[in-house]
Formats: C-alpha cells, structure tokens, sequence
C-alpha cells in the first residue's frame, strides 16, 4: 500500500508536468529537498527553473522498488524515460530515488 501511494504521488507530479503545471510540480516537492542526477545536485528552486523550459509528452516508469523507511515514509527508486516537448528527444532510461515524507512531498534525491 505504502508504495501503491508513493508512486501514485510521483505520477501525479509527473503528470502535473505533462499538463505544463509547473506550479503544482514544485507543490510536490519540499522546500528543503535536494535533488541529484547525472548532471548534479540541484535544489528544488533550480528544478523548478529548469523543467519550466519544457512540457513533459510522454513517460514511463520500469523496476519500481521501495525500502519501506517507517509506516508512512519510504524510499524509491525507479527506472524513468521521458519525452519532452519542446526538444522533441527522448531521455532516459535514468534511475530516481525519492526519500517521501508522510506529506508525500520529495525530500530526497533524483538519479
């Protein structure tokens, strides 16, 4: 169940992306959170700046694992492939680990 709503949230910032709602996006992510992929670490302010450039077209989402952290927080990792609009490229396949809190909001790091 714990996983069942961990990756409901993401899809749901995911999605929020597709729909060119950066807003709500960064509503998803905690003001603390820091984030980290193949280009670095980036907080959630330089996140927030740097997908407002595109709109999410296409994604999906392969090998979901949780490591349960308590009752209602866990840590997850996935593998991501993504399809912007406006670069009209397709990235991927990369790998995500999101920390989430009991408020759902990302507190932790993107691969």
């Amino acid at each position: 169940m714990l996983q069942r709503q961990i990756v409901a949230k993401e899809r749901e910032g995911l999605d929020a992306l597709k729909a060119g709602n950066v807003e709500r996006f960064g509503e998803l992510i905690a003001d603390d959170a820091v984030l980290i992929d193949a280009h670095g670490s980036a907080s959630k302010a330089q996140v927030l700046q740097n997908v407002a450039g595109f709109k999410l077209t296409e994604y999906t989402m392969d090998d979901i694992k949780l490591v349960p952290l308590s009752a209602k927080s866990g840590l997850i990792a996935y593998t991501i492939s993504e399809k912007e609009f406006l670069t009209a490229r397709i990235r991927g396949p990369s790998l995500r680990f999101f920390p989430v809190g009991a408020a759902g909001k990302h507190v932790g790091l993107s691969l």
